[in-house]
């Protein structure tokens, strides 16, 4: 976690939450997973912590979807307010290039998954922005004990690896295209 001082220094809080579904005639909670409850809960705890820090929640909707606002409606039927909904980004990228526009100049909380952390650090930081990274949540535990059961193939391993890879993969493209003139 960030030292406490770095967070009440940051001027906002930033979350970065996971696919939200924009299909018409579903409830708020049946729009959202686990996987975006869990950095919901985080940032709304920071919130609660710091209210008088604005929260972004950025994305998340698919193509044209309301991923954002979905939430913000969700954090003001909670009672929280200066709750703004940046509906436009669709991949941590376009999340960085928005967060620019509000955020320049100022240090934040950037809230998401602990395994999506370098990733969205990287990229913030690649747009000149000075984000406090925020984990909400790790997938590994600290002190499990090893068994062999965790060599075991079940579909709990497969999702891990997807997101493992998809975060390796999306890193190396990164780090990649800043070295191909273009």
């Amino acid at each position: 976690m960030p030292p406490k001082d770095a967070l009440k220094e940051s001027k906002a809080i930033v979350l970065l939450p996971c696919f939200i579904d924009s299909k018409p005639g579903l409830n708020l909670l049946e729009r959202i997973g686990g996987e975006t409850s869990k950095r919901f809960l985080a940032a709304l705890l920071l919130k609660k912590e710091f209210p008088q820090k604005p929260l972004f929640i950025i994305g998340a909707g698919n193509r044209g979807g309301l991923g954002a606002s979905y939430l913000q409606e969700l954090a003001e039927k909670l009672g929280f307010k200066d709750v703004f909904a940046l509906d436009e980004a669709h991949d941590t990228i376009t999340s960085a290039k928005v967060a620019k526009k509000y955020l320049a100049g100022k240090s934040f909380i950037l809230v998401t998954a602990a395994y999506h952390l370098p990733r969205a650090v990287f990229l913030f930081r690649k747009e000149g922005l000075s984000p406090i990274p925020y984990p909400a949540y790790r997938l590994v535990k600290p002190h499990k004990d090893f068994t062999l059961r965790d060599l075991w193939p079940r579909p709990l391993n497969l999702f891990y690896l997807d997101l493992a890879v998809h975060e390796y993969l999306g890193l190396a493209f990164y780090h990649l295209i800043d070295h191909i003139p273009f």
